[in-house]
């Protein structure tokens, strides 16, 4: 078997604004912003809800100061644990 030291043909690239039915880089960019965006106020709303949340359980369970504060303390450390998994290794 011949080995060729010839370099292979070089494949057609489309155009920057041609549709070729690929994602360009900015609609990627965008769609990454929406998601990141929406996340961000997603976690927002579950924190000021937190708030909420601990009078109700108080109440439901008859909980104590400590034990409530215990649901809000968990609700904190369960998104350092959720950053902590998104770290590159």
């Amino acid at each position: 078997m011949a080995v060729s030291s010839m370099p292979p043909e070089p494949t057609a690239v489309p155009a920057a604004g041609s549709i070729s039915g690929t994602n360009t880089p900015k609609q990627g960019y965008r769609f990454a912003l929406i998601v990141l965006t929406s996340l961000f106020f997603v976690w927002g709303f579950i924190t000021c809800l937190n708030d909420i949340l601990i009078t109700h359980l108080r109440d439901v369970f008859a909980l104590n100061y400590t034990q409530a504060m215990l649901v809000q303390f968990c609700c904190f450390w369960c998104l350092v644990f959720a950053s902590v998994g998104t770290q590159p290794t």
